[in-house]
């Protein structure tokens, strides 16, 4: 999916659910240091399906991707009643798993480097990854900015299960890599641009495979 030109702010009333058996390339362009478009939340009566990464919540998620090969590129992503991004292996929505995510180059909680808005804060995670009854493997989350949330600034969570060994659901092969997280330029000390609690957590991320956490700025 690209954009045309003349399209710069949606305002969503119901989240953006991605379940699509091919998976599915949304991919917008930059002007002037910063997204062209802007996805948000309606002020009042959002609905839609439940944020993830601590125990489902009434509040709706922005975008969910239940489709493996999705690519999330290029946008600012403000305004979400729950979590901005969410990651979530359902085999209610598609049986198959959900691998090979991509999310780069996105502003997450802010349409601009100059400063945050309070009014486009994402009020979950900015990006929750969460395998819920399938496993996930191979999801990247890089060279996005992600600011001004009211949860995490990234989460990766899987699903305990204290009759095995390990998780009955976890996300493997996670790459976080050159992300901005709390900050707008990298030496941003305004505390408002924070998230409020962690810049990257990992729960029960059983399977130890090689993943890789790297070349990511974290502050405030």
């Amino acid at each position: 999916i690209v954009f045309d030109e003349g399209v710069s702010n949606i305002v969503l009333t119901s989240s953006l659910d991605i379940a699509v058996p091919l998976g599915v390339n949304i991919n917008g362009t930059f002007n002037n240091g910063a997204p062209r478009v802007v996805i948000r939340a309606t002020n009042s009566g959002f609905t839609g399906g439940s944020s993830y990464c601590n125990e489902p919540t009434g509040n709706p998620a922005l975008i969910n991707i239940y489709s493996a090969n999705t690519r999330l590129a290029g946008l600012s992503i403000v305004g979400s009643p729950g979590n901005a991004i969410q990651v979530v292996s359902d085999s209610l929505f598609m049986p198959t798993g959900v691998d090979n995510v991509l999310i780069e180059n996105n502003f997450i909680g802010t349409d601009s480097r100059l400063g945050v808005d309070l009014s486009e804060r994402n009020l979950g995670h900015g990006i929750c990854v969460q395998a819920r009854d399938l496993d996930i493997s191979n999801t990247h989350i890089q060279g996005n900015i992600v600011v001004n949330n009211a949860l995490d600034g990234i989460r990766i969570q899987g699903i305990y299960d204290s009759n095995l060994s390990a998780g009955a659901a976890s996300p493997l092969l996670y790459h976080i890599n050159n992300n901005l997280i709390g900050n707008l330029n990298g030496n941003d000390q305004d505390p408002i641009t924070g998230n409020r609690y962690s810049g990257i957590t990992l729960k029960n991320t059983f399977y130890l495979t090689p993943a890789t956490i790297d070349h990511n700025i974290i502050t405030n």
